[in-house]
């Protein structure tokens, strides 16, 4: 026979309930935080692709240790702050031409006579360096309220006066 619970076995029902959650909430909150993020998942990506083209064994055991990380680059002298790399960590790798966005190379030879540990990819390209989140840093939605979103063509060079 099912007795009714109490108002004590209803309190501890509640706290039994509300500790699972949290224990469960411990749990995902890191793993959601650090290996669910778009950047982690294209560096996983990249990761694989240079383990992929590792021809011994030792090639193969340094692309495994390739690490996994916020990547950004601090540029006082332009006054920014960009991640952009942390998901397009490929970009002065020739050997991604191939490859979908955000693995791909930048494309049209002006990494030559742009270094991006100077200059960053914003001053160019606008956008919001400091974002983890594509549509964030992308800021192409009308309900990210930047103030400068990343050029698109016809208008990607469209910032090559600044310079």
């Amino acid at each position: 026979m099912a007795r009714a619970l109490t108002g004590q076995g209803t309190m501890k029902l509640t706290l039994l309930v509300s500790s699972v959650f949290c224990g469960v909430l411990l749990v995902y909150a890191p793993i959601e935080t650090f290996m669910l993020q778009e950047y982690h998942l294209h560096q996983k990506d990249y990761r694989e692709f240079l383990a992929g083209l590792a021809r011994s064994d030792a090639e193969r055991a340094e692309a495994e240790r390739y690490p996994i990380r916020i990547r950004q680059l601090v540029l006082p002298k332009v006054d920014r702050i960009d991640r952009c790399v942390s998901c397009h960590v490929a970009m002065e790798d020739p050997r991604t031409a191939d490859l979908e966005n955000p693995l791909k190379n930048h494309p049209g030879g002006h990494l030559a006579n742009h270094d991006v540990q100077k200059i960053g990819c914003t001053v160019c390209h606008d956008g919001q360096g400091r974002s983890l989140v594509k549509e964030e840093a992308h800021a192409f939605s009308a309900e990210t309220h930047w103030d400068k979103p990343m050029l698109q063509a016809p208008f990607i060079q469209a910032n090559c006066m600044r310079c």
